[in-house]
């Protein structure tokens, strides 16, 4: 059994005996809020947003196992390394306006 950690946030697990396995860390587990700034809710949605963005590109097919890996991971590391950047005085710098949010992470950040 191999993990690959790209960003800390996403890992990939390869079994002999199984498929690859994505897991996501999402919320307070992906990062750790800070109360103050009010932070902890919107970083937990918008994780959740982005490992359901890399679970769908790394489930939905269309090429060979190795291209959709590459491709989902990219995606989480791409995103994470934006949400770390989010904080109360970047929110403007890092996000987009909520009302154009969906799945993908290029309609959240900038």
């Amino acid at each position: 059994t191999t993990c690959r950690a790209p960003c800390s946030a996403f890992f990939l697990r390869d079994d002999a005996a199984r498929e690859p396995m994505l897991v996501c860390a999402a919320g307070d587990v992906l990062l750790e809020p800070f109360w103050p700034e009010g932070l902890g809710i919107v970083r937990g949605f918008l994780g959740a947003l982005d490992a359901a963005s890399t679970v769908h590109l790394w489930a939905s097919g269309g090429g060979p196992p190795a291209a959709r890996e590459t491709l989902a991971l990219a995606n989480a590391c791409s995103a994470y390394r934006k949400l770390k950047m989010l904080a109360a005085k970047t929110r403007d710098q890092v996000l987009k306006p909520d009302k154009d949010f969906d799945l993908l992470p290029d309609s959240r950040y900038r």
